[in-house]
């Protein structure tokens, strides 16, 4: 019943949202609990694919800018890399307290968190794009 009612307050409040990285599944407007869940697997593919490209162009960039002094480049890889570590645990916690209240063999459990992790990691990927040294 409580996933159930959180499938639908998903669908209600949009969380399949228009971006060329989702399939036409994503932008239909009469979607059931199957169409949901197949949306936060393109979602969270979409989203792991953006971050991995923003982490690569940043490692990029160090290499550029750090051209001169590659130690200091390194060393600035490192603090994100323990960084970038210390966000996926962040994100995990903060998905499984997002999907607490549904049983974990359900697909509504695994749609919550596939639409969390998508969400946290199109958060990070903004940040590290955001970063200027």
């Amino acid at each position: 019943m409580i996933a159930r009612f959180i499938v639908v307050m998903l669908f209600g409040f949009g969380v399949c949202y228009a971006d060329s990285v989702y399939p036409d599944l994503c932008l239909s407007g009469g979607m059931d609990s199957q169409d949901v869940y197949e949306c936060s697997k393109y979602k969270v593919e979409g989203a792991g694919k953006v971050l991995n490209d923003i982490y690569k162009d940043l490692n990029n960039r160090i290499s550029i800018e750090y051209k001169a002094d590659p130690k200091l480049g390194e060393e600035l890889r490192e603090y994100i890399k323990k960084s970038q570590r210390a966000w996926i645990n962040l994100r995990d916690a903060n998905c499984a307290i997002e999907s607490f209240v549904i049983s974990p063999e359900t697909q509504a459990f695994e749609t919550i968190r596939n639409n969390c992790v998508a969400r946290e990691s199109i958060e990070r990927a903004r940040y590290l794009k955001s970063l200027r040294f």
